[in-house]
């Protein structure tokens, strides 16, 4: 049964308000702790401040898990089955045709690094580089002090700034496993597809996804009668905004985990320097960078 009523409404503007807080709440944190230099931090701060941003990671977990994604989840039921019952016929494009195409975070990382590859690919000596170099050894050289051209000076920066955009995207929600920011392995693997001329442009796809969700959006809209017009419209873009908002949720779960992962790095590097412990317990990427803060 579907639900417009004004509790509804209400409890649904509570949860987007409560989202927007606890979103707001976890960048702050997290652009307090990028800016610190560690080293000046005493241990018992780091302590705390590992707790803190843990603490406002299963707070977004749990507001993600609460609203954007079962709304999403009931929002494109409740369309797909208006559609499917009342208005598809059998030559129309199938339910999700109009949820694809649309605006989100991961689309933009991914176009973010294929703009990274667009820009390398005019750089002729870079682009040779990396086209031959393995993922590993460009991550390698990227980690030197300094580090080496081609890699210095604008593709270091422009990489460095992908990764402090986007790095945080995962969708593994143990911490204790490398987000991209630490271990950007596929990432730099895909760049080198996207220099080769091979993978698909999200431009393109995203371009033919949206141009092909409007003209059945606008086919529908003037077969149909105007009361159904109106469902099919209000329960399409209720559909469409908590998909968006429920990919953006999910992709900004792992927000606080590189600064979480870094305050953990440094308490067991002092920890491992004090015999408090054997050694700090080595996972991927965890070499200290100061580029990357």
């Amino acid at each position: 049964m579907l639900v417009h009523g004004s509790t509804a409404g209400k409890l649904y503007e509570y949860g987007r308000v409560l989202a927007e807080q606890v979103r707001t709440k976890c960048h702050a944190f997290v652009t307090r702790w990028r800016q610190m230099d560690l080293a000046m931090v005493s241990a018992p701060e780091l302590l705390a401040g590992a707790r803190e941003l843990f603490e406002v990671s299963a707070e977004y977990l749990n507001v993600a898990v609460d609203r954007p994604i079962p709304q999403s989840n009931f929002s494109e039921m409740f369309f797909s089955l208006f559609y499917n019952a009342l208005i598809k016929r059998k030559a129309d494009p199938v339910a999700a045709t109009f949820l694809l195409g649309l605006e989100n975070l991961p689309l933009r990382a991914e176009r973010s690094l294929f703009d990274l590859a667009q820009w390398a690919q005019t750089q002729s000596e870079l682009a040779s580089y990396l086209q031959q170099t393995p993922a590993q050894a460009v991550w390698a050289a990227l980690q030197a002090d300094p580090v080496p051209a081609p890699l210095s000076g604008e593709f270091a920066a422009r990489f460095a700034a992908h990764l402090a955009e986007f790095g945080h995207i995962t969708y593994d929600l143990d911490f204790m496993n490398p987000v991209p920011a630490d271990y950007p392995i596929p990432m730099l693997d895909t760049l080198k597809v996207y220099l080769s001329g091979q993978g698909n442009n999200p431009y393109t796809r995203q371009g033919a996804q949206e141009r092909a969700r409007q003209q059945a959006e606008q086919a529908i809209s003037q077969r149909i009668g105007s009361l159904r017009r109106k469902w099919f419209q209000k329960l399409l873009r209720s559909a469409q905004e908590c998909a968006t908002e429920r990919e953006n949720a999910i992709a900004n779960i792992g927000l606080p985990y590189p600064q979480l992962r870094r305050l953990l790095r440094e308490l067991g590097l002092r920890l491992a320097a004090g015999g408090a412990i054997a050694s700090r317990k080595t996972s991927t990427g965890s070499k200290r960078r100061k580029w990357m803060r």
